[in-house]
């Protein structure tokens, strides 16, 4: 089973009630370093935060539509899908259990906590994080909601591009960060739909690196469900970016455009200010970037 256009037509159709419509942001200063069109999709303002209640919302209400007597869910998760997630089984009544890496943000902590979610840490690492998660569904009876490996997920984060591409029609590009991959694949499903030009291109933190300061794109693996879709779907060039320049990004989006963003939402303005995406892609006019998320730990930030 793999997602499809029309599974992010129908997330769209049903989480369109509950989900923002998130404002598009332009700057000058952007365009005139770049020499292109610039276009932000804020979605740091996002309900709970982040991109991630998109495919929490189609994710659950197809949860509940197949399988009404379930007890509760449960998802793995740093911070923005435990949020999402916790958010989204509270408006359904439903028990939340995250399995979370001991090193997620305290700030992200205390926000699926505030949502309903009861957390059970693990070891920071994936093999820990789905162990965790199993455990708890076998001993709960609950469904596991994957934060990204799922092809509702996968549909639900289509819906951003879907918008994106209403509100700005022409774009050659759309730059979004990759961890899991459930944002990246259903963004490039979406944008090859939609405008089989445009191209959709991948940004990943520095592989060099064994931590970064972007904790939502720390995981290295990417889903069975997503690989396919962006292997058909998205550009072959991974661009990398290092933390120096996540944080660079991050403070020029804080100072220049007002806008809060996290670290993971810092990397694609990073490789497009750093000039990695000219280097492969020189002819771009008008480029779109993804801010995924706004969460942040203001007594924690990637900077003195």
């Amino acid at each position: 089973m793999t997602t499809t256009f029309e599974d992010v037509v129908a997330a769209r159709g049903r989480i369109s009630k509950y989900a923002q419509t998130t404002p598009v942001f332009t700057s000058s200063t952007v365009d005139a370093m770049t020499g292109q069109q610039v276009f932000f999709k804020a979605e740091n303002l996002q309900t709970t935060g982040s991109f991630k209640v998109r495919g929490a919302l189609y994710a659950i209400s197809k949860l509940m539509e197949n399988n009404p007597d379930v007890p509760g869910v449960v998802t793995h998760s740093s911070g923005n899908n435990a949020q999402a997630v916790a958010w989204v089984a509270r408006r359904y009544g439903l028990p939340c259990t995250v399995a979370c890496p001991s090193n997620a943000s305290e700030a992200k902590i205390r926000a699926m906590k505030s949502y309903g979610a009861e957390v059970v840490f693990c070891e920071p690492n994936m093999k820990s994080r789905e162990e965790c998660a199993a455990a708890i569904c076998a001993k709960t009876g609950r469904a596991l909601i994957h934060s990204f490996d799922n092809v509702d997920v996968i549909a639900g984060q289509g819906t951003m591009a879907m918008e994106f591409l209403e509100q700005v029609p022409d774009l050659d590009a759309m730059l979004v960060c990759i961890g899991g991959g459930g944002m990246a694949a259903g963004v490039a499903l979406t944008v090859k739909a939609m405008r089989p030009s445009c191209k959709g291109q991948r940004d990943a933190n520095d592989s060099s690196y064994v931590a970064t300061v972007a904790d939502g794109i720390r995981c290295k693996q990417v889903g069975k469900h997503n690989m396919p879709i962006l292997c058909e779907n998205a550009e072959k060039n991974v661009l990398t970016v290092n933390d120096t320049e996540i944080i660079d990004a991050m403070k020029f989006i804080w100072t220049r455009m007002k806008l809060v963003i996290e670290t993971s939402a810092a990397a694609p303005v990073a490789a497009l200010l750093s000039g990695k995406l000219a280097q492969v892609a020189p002819h771009l006019e008008k480029v779109g970037i993804i801010l995924c998320g706004g969460n942040v730990d203001l007594n924690n930030l990637p900077w003195e």
